[in-house]
């Protein structure tokens, strides 16, 4: 998700030095994450609360079930692992591998019209190493703060890179993103469509549809892990039902004779 558009942020950083600069002091990012275990009523299971760097967060046993109306996020784990692509960038090596925890506070509203408006925060830090080969970007030597400048640009709200023995970096960077729910971006989407298929829940955004293995059997909370995310995220995201939407209001009661509400009507 956050490797597309990345030749153009390459181009810009690369002929604009300047503007590009990075902010060299990375602020300490987000902590321990907040999520305890948690379990809907029909299976799906919470992180495990981990959330340090180096901690694992168990994903969702997903479930399906209906996901309109308003949720607030109650408790988050997730795990960030896998190969940062920075051959999209231009640079002289395919990727580097990149670890980190990421943690997920608010909102999201699902409407009945298959709306929805993500009013969540990620934040959280990644950390990954550049080898000496990774400071060749699109033909151009560059040092480590140089690289920094162009790698934040595919999400991070700053990015410190140091040099390392060999003439790497090692390189820290902080999450601070409002939208895109749990994943990392570099467009993320605060409004679009949104669509279920059996147990996987599909935001559609600007640069693509970010999918979730998700169960809300109970319908009362709404547990989630990303499944598409790049570089692979695991853990949950857990929510609670605050109410219903515009577009998801109550049905009326049916009445039985003699005025009295009938039993089992849905509320």
């Amino acid at each position: 998700m956050r490797n597309r558009l990345l030749g153009l942020v390459t181009f810009v950083a690369l002929a604009f030095p300047t503007a590009a600069a990075v902010n060299c002091s990375s602020s300490p990012g987000g902590g321990t994450g907040t999520g305890g275990a948690t379990t809907g009523s029909s299976g799906g299971s919470g992180g495990n609360g981990s959330g340090g760097p180096g901690g694992a967060c168990s994903s969702v046993t997903a479930c399906g079930g209906d996901v309109a109306g308003l949720w607030t996020v109650s408790s988050s784990c997730l795990t960030v692992s896998g190969q940062l692509d920075l051959a999209s960038i231009g640079a002289g090596c395919a990727s580097a591998l990149v670890t980190g925890s990421l943690q997920v506070t608010g909102t999201l509203t699902a409407q009945g019209d298959g709306t929805y408006q993500d009013g969540t925060t990620t934040t959280g830090q990644e950390q990954f190493s550049l080898d000496k080969s990774c400071l060749v970007i699109s033909s151009t030597q560059t040092d480590c703060a140089g690289a920094a400048s162009i790698i934040q640009s595919i999400g991070y709200q700053s990015l410190t890179c140091t040099s390392a023995a060999g003439g790497g970096c090692n390189c820290t960077g902080t999450v601070h993103q409002t939208g895109g729910l749990g994943v990392l971006s570099l467009a993320p989407s605060t409004s679009n469509m949104y669509s279920t298929s059996g147990t996987v829940l599909t935001l559609s955004g600007d640069i693509g549809d970010t999918t979730y293995a998700y169960c809300a059997g109970g319908g009362t909370t709404l547990t989630l892990t990303p499944t598409n995310a790049e570089p692979g995220v695991t853990g949950t995201i857990v929510l609670q039902k605050s109410g219903p939407t515009a577009g998801t209001a109550a049905p009326a009661a049916k009445t039985a004779p003699g005025g009295a509400p009938a039993a089992g009507r849905t509320a």
